[in-house]
């Protein structure tokens, strides 16, 4: 099968667990959204932004004094919208220049100062990480940032610029972070590690409860070494579907009768933001 020559990335595996056919289209055919759904928008641009500063802020080594972090970023802020984001430049983005301006200094120095308060030195930051799995799942990705505590244990944070955290909450909430998940398993396979959501609009470290961890704790249904497990069995579910042909779109009526057994790694599926919900008629019958 196609797929089986196709290198996953945390993205493409929440797009295969909340929707096979977007996972196929998308991640396997290559098949791109027109071009004007293709402009970022503002808040994919400050997102864009954030990145690439935390990039040049976080260096290895102890994290930054919050107001020396800010400092940085507000120093490094002008020549990257020029570079990265010159659409806030035209006059109907005042507002969102205006934000960016404000936020994400701010957002350093809260990265920053919850660096600090967990006693974390940076590792690296876009740490590219590749690994094989079995059943013919190959990975790879970028972390944000890859941490260590004092006594040398990894803790990976994946930087997020949203404008609600009620999603990523969630995620914890419900055993589905996909993305920490899966960074987990490509960074250390089967050594302990912890890891969280630093939400930089919010200026929130989103974390899992009883980690011995400093930030928004949350109860979580199961561990991310747990998520992992669900992905690779869904994994193998999902593949062999495929091999047999058969591409479920998941917004479609009566699509959950016909759902592999086992699934554990169930995600939510927004169809009104999919690029494909024309072709499988989602969007027409709407």
């Amino acid at each position: 099968a196609r797929a089986d020559n196709v290198t996953q990335s945390a993205t493409s595996l929440e797009c295969l667990l909340s929707c096979q056919l977007m996972w196929a289209l998308r991640h396997v055919a290559r098949l791109r959204p027109g071009r004007v759904r293709s402009i970022s928008d503002a808040n994919q641009l400050l997102g864009n932004l954030a990145h690439a500063i935390a990039r040049e802020v976080f260096t290895p080594g102890p994290p930054p004094d919050p107001q020396a972090a800010s400092a940085q970023a507000a120093a490094l802020l002008e020549g990257r919208i020029d570079e990265l984001a010159a659409p806030l430049r035209h006059p109907e983005a005042a507002t969102e220049l205006t934000f960016a301006r404000q936020r994400l200094p701010a957002a350093m120095a809260a990265l920053a100062r919850s660096l600090a308060d967990n006693d974390l030195v940076v590792e690296a930051a876009e740490l590219q990480v590749s690994e094989a799995f079995e059943n013919l799942l190959s990975l790879r990705g970028a972390i944000d940032l890859v941490t260590r505590d004092r006594s040398g244990r990894i803790v990976i944070i994946d930087l997020k610029w949203t404008r609600s955290e009620v999603k990523r909450v969630a995620e914890l909430k419900e055993g589905l972070a996909v993305q920490l998940a899966t960074y987990g398993a490509l960074l250390s396979r089967d050594a302990p590690y912890r890891a969280g959501y630093f939400l930089l609009n919010q200026r929130q470290f989103l974390t899992l409860r009883n980690r011995g961890l400093v930030g928004r704790l949350v109860d979580g249904s199961r561990s991310f070494a747990e998520t992992w497990d669900g992905i690779r069995s869904d994994w193998a579910a999902w593949r062999q579907s495929a091999g047999q042909g058969r591409l479920l779109a998941s917004g479609v009526d009566g699509y959950e009768s016909v759902l592999p057994a086992g699934l554990t790694v169930r995600r939510e599926v927004r169809c009104d933001y999919c690029d494909y919900s024309t072709l499988c008629r989602v969007k027409g019958l709407a």
